[in-house]
């Protein structure tokens, strides 16, 4: 008699996070995590115990987890030109942003009115994921103001403002479903590096300036 497959757990823990997020409790068969994996459906049960069990484990798993693009951002160089380093980490949050709430929005559909609907993990903890991400994205920032690539006045809001304007995105698509096809990110981007580099609002004619698309991939100087 062969040996039981071996299963890695944290592959095992990431394919039933995924399938759950993207199908649903009821929805999602231990057989569609098993073939995530290559193993026997009797194989996942063994190692996780129950289809409920699996479903808190790889749900709580990911949730306090900070992605390795927030280091990068940390350690990316804010010379000559900040949007470059800031759309690469735009382009890999929003996926990451719009994973998560569909993990939560999975979340609270099984379990009903058990509990309200919220974020799962402690918001007032220290170790939380926003607690943790929005410093990192402030020293970018305040690294860059230094360097005379940006110039901000408050990077703390400035950060704020930078990942709300992301979780937003986010947001609009995955909760309240505004558009029935979404709207195409890189113009998101574009437009939002657009207000950060030359402003929107517009005082008086003198004021006045043409502003070509910008971000990372466009545009020559961050203000």
């Amino acid at each position: 008699m062969g040996r039981p497959p071996t299963i890695d757990r944290k592959q095992l823990l990431e394919a039933a996070r995924t399938l759950f997020a993207r199908k649903g409790y009821e929805a999602t068969t231990l057989a569609e995590i098993a073939a995530a994996v290559k193993v026997t459906p009797a194989a996942v049960l063994r190692h996780a115990g129950s289809k409920e069990k699996l479903f808190v484990e790889s749900m709580a798993s990911g949730m306090l987890e900070l992605p390795p693009f927030f280091a990068e951002l940390e350690a990316a160089d804010v010379t000559p030109d900040p949007r470059i380093a800031l759309r690469r980490f735009a382009e890999q949050f929003v996926p990451f942003a719009e994973q998560r709430l569909a993990e939560t929005i999975s979340i609270h559909l099984h379990v009903g009115a058990r509990t309200p609907f919220g974020v799962p993990f402690d918001p007032t903890s220290k170790n939380s994921p926003p607690r943790r991400g929005i410093p990192l994205i402030e020293r970018y920032l305040q690294r860059a103001t230094e360097a005379g690539t940006l110039r901000l006045r408050d990077t703390r809001a400035a950060a704020i403002l930078f990942a709300g304007s992301l979780q937003s995105y986010a947001f609009f698509h995955q909760v309240l479903k505004v558009f029935d096809r979404p709207f195409p990110l890189d113009t998101y981007l574009d437009t939002l590096f657009e207000i950060w580099t030359g402003g929107a609002v517009v005082l008086g004619a003198a004021g006045k300036k043409t502003r070509s698309r910008v971000g990372g991939r466009r545009g020559s100087k961050a203000s």
